[in-house]
């Protein structure tokens, strides 16, 4: 569920914020985003791919229509998804971009996260110092996606990651039971008319 009050400490920090580096185009990673610009008075770039930027908008328009046909959802409208949307600078993997303002001499750029099509891991350099940001990466190769660049990257000064995929179960049998599994799965679903 989408919970204004879980926003509270952006609201103090939304009109100071120089740049938001977004990693994935799901809700998880970029849902509050229509509602800092259009409530929280939030004003700054937001760097993400193509991909990304697409699916993003895509996924929130559609969080918006599915909310709106269930409830009476106010939290923001298609304009805020629009307006946060005219924010985006869209970047190429390995594209770096000089970013300006009280942030000038930092430098960005987005490498291939290896977790969903467009998915970035950020590589933030100033001067000789060199954070990456990495949230939801895979380092696998998959049928469709590369895995991601992490591995191949100098050591950083600082590494910034979760571990929220850590504890996933993994199937026995690799990719080819994995594949399975979910060929399975769609049968099923087909076959109950889904």
């Amino acid at each position: 569920t989408f919970d204004p009050r879980m926003l509270r400490a952006l609201q103090k920090v939304a009109p100071k914020i120089d740049a938001v580096l977004v990693t994935h185009c799901d809700i998880n990673h970029l849902g509050a985003l229509p509602y800092a610009f259009a409530k929280l008075g939030m004003r700054c770039n937001v760097y993400a791919t193509l991909p990304v930027l697409k699916m993003g908008q895509l996924a929130l328009y559609d969080t918006v229509q599915a909310r709106m046909a269930k409830e009476d959802f106010e939290a923001f409208t298609f304009a805020d998804i629009d307006t946060a949307w005219d924010s985006f600078v869209q970047l190429r993997y390995q594209q770096t971009c000089q970013l300006g303002g009280k942030a000038d001499g930092i430098t960005v750029s987005p490498l291939n996260a290896g977790h969903t099509i467009g998915g970035a891991v950020w590589k933030i350099t100033k001067d000789s110092e060199e954070i990456v940001y990495a949230v939801d990466y895979n380092h696998a190769q998959e049928r469709l996606l590369d895995g991601t660049v992490l591995v191949d990257l100098p050591r950083p000064s600082v590494l910034i990651t979760d571990a929220y995929t850590a504890l996933d179960r993994q199937v026995a049998g690799g990719k080819r039971a994995r594949e399975g599994t979910l060929i399975d799965e769609v049968m099923r679903t087909v076959s109950r008319g889904g």
